[in-house]
């Protein structure tokens, strides 16, 4: 019985600790639909602090697309997630690098976060 109950102790502690902090074996949630009161002021992705739009507003797909002339750069808001392809990492890589990117908060809303301090 001691044995069965340490497993389900932590395989929930594992599902609890995936909430937070980016564990590469159980996948990436750039796609999945977060919380938005669970996300955090500040992101530390691509080396580089990222900071929420202090109005928390939500914009639909449509309308990022229409700002950025192309699809939103998606980000995984969990510590130490990945950094995705495009967005300005901390080694200057001399092109042209995504300055804003987007958190996914709904079927069709995201809430974005802006690089701090500049590419």
């Amino acid at each position: 019985m001691g044995g069965a109950a340490l497993l389900l102790v932590g395989m929930a502690g594992l599902l609890v600790l995936r909430s937070y902090v980016y564990v590469p074996l159980l996948g990436d949630d750039t796609m999945a639909i977060h919380d938005p009161a669970s996300l955090p002021q500040s992101l530390h992705v691509c080396g580089r602090t990222w900071h929420k739009d202090s109005r928390d507003r939500q914009q639909t797909g449509a309308e990022l697309v229409a700002l950025t002339d192309g699809p939103p750069q998606l980000v995984d808001p969990r510590q130490f997630a990945p950094c995705p392809a495009g967005a300005c990492g901390a080694s200057a890589g001399g092109g042209a690098c995504a300055t804003v990117i987007f958190a996914r908060v709904g079927e069709n809303a995201f809430v974005d976060y802006a690089l701090s301090g500049g590419p």
